[in-house]
């Protein structure tokens, strides 16, 4: 039995199984608090989605009440006028009948008007319940982000400590033993350097249609490099993206990366697998480092990274 002393882990002696088994008990752990932080995320950028849209039509009702209001007075003041005009000459002049029916038509609008008010009275009054509402339920969602932000602290342990464990058994272990962990198939490599757990999460609920990528959670500032040889064919800058980049390699398939802290490219450039890109941040929509990954076949519609990522080493 071969014993090996790994200081980072308690300094006491392990076997080559115990750290393999140390390695897979990591994994699991990271991968449910990385599900568990993307879920969160996800709950509450939903909720604020929900929030501003909830703002919009409360200002918009705001406005529209300000609307009848100033319409009622108008009615009131032209009801007020035909009532002065109520003369017999003024009857005499436009009939009876006509006169009955301008007061008619106007007490209509007016009562119109009046029912409108009413209602958006009422929708107000259950806007202002919806409004706290929604308040605590942001609160609480940002509660549960900062647990989980919390947890990202330890995890963050955990990655280094598997990373150094990786590594280690990479300069033991005979090299069929560790047959392709150093790279990835077909000349790929893993996006990020550095400690890291892929969360996959394609398809998951956004309030702007499904995710289009996997998420690779990693610590602020960690280096992001070229999957494979491509050539850069956009910098994209804002909106959900953040700070990104597209890359194109030679079969029109794109690579997209999004809300880097840092890019050190520019359009045109040809990069080779593994070159340095840019580093791991949270620009763009986003509430914790991580590098959101795209795979675009062909340039068309993405489809799930996932198998690629772990192709490639991630």
């Amino acid at each position: 039995m071969v014993v090996l002393v790994v200081p980072q882990v308690g300094a006491h002696a392990m076997t080559l199984t115990e750290i393999q088994a140390r390695i897979k008990t990591l994994q699991t752990s990271l991968a449910k608090v990385g599900y568990q932080l993307s879920d969160a995320d996800d709950h509450l950028v939903y909720l604020r989605t929900e929030i501003a849209d909830h703002y919009t039509a409360l200002r918009t009702a705001n406005a529209r009440k300000a609307q009848i209001q100033q319409s009622l007075s108008a009615r009131a003041a032209q009801l007020y006028v035909l009532g002065g005009q109520g003369t017999p000459a003024s009857l005499a002049s436009d009939g009876i009948g006509v006169y009955v029916e301008r007061m008619t038509y106007l007490e209509q609008i007016g009562y119109t008007q009046q029912s409108l008010l009413e209602e958006l009275r009422a929708l107000q009054a259950d806007a202002k319940i919806e409004s706290a509402t929604l308040a605590a339920e942001e609160k609480d969602a940002q509660k549960t982000v900062n647990v989980y932000a919390k947890q990202r602290v330890q995890l963050n342990s955990q990655l280094a400590e598997l990373t150094k464990l990786n590594a280690f058994l990479m300069s033991v272990l005979p090299r069929p033993a560790l047959r392709g962990s150093r790279g990835g198939k077909h000349g790929m490599v893993c996006p990020v350097v550095g400690p890291h757990v892929v969360v996959s999460n394609f398809g998951a609920p956004r309030p702007g249609g499904p995710h289009q990528g996997d998420d690779i959670d990693a610590n602020t500032g960690q280096p992001v490099r070229a999957i494979l040889p491509a050539t850069v064919v956009d910098t994209p800058t804002g909106s959900w993206w953040g700070i990104g980049i597209k890359i194109r390699d030679l079969s029109g398939t794109e690579w997209w990366y999004a809300h880097l802290s840092a890019r050190w490219v520019h359009i045109g450039e040809h990069v080779d697998g593994g070159d340095y890109m840019g580093r791991v941040g949270c620009t763009g929509n986003c509430s914790g480092p991580h590098l959101h990954f795209e795979w675009h076949p062909g340039g068309g519609p993405a489809r799930d990274p996932y198998r690629i990522l772990m192709a490639a080493g991630c």
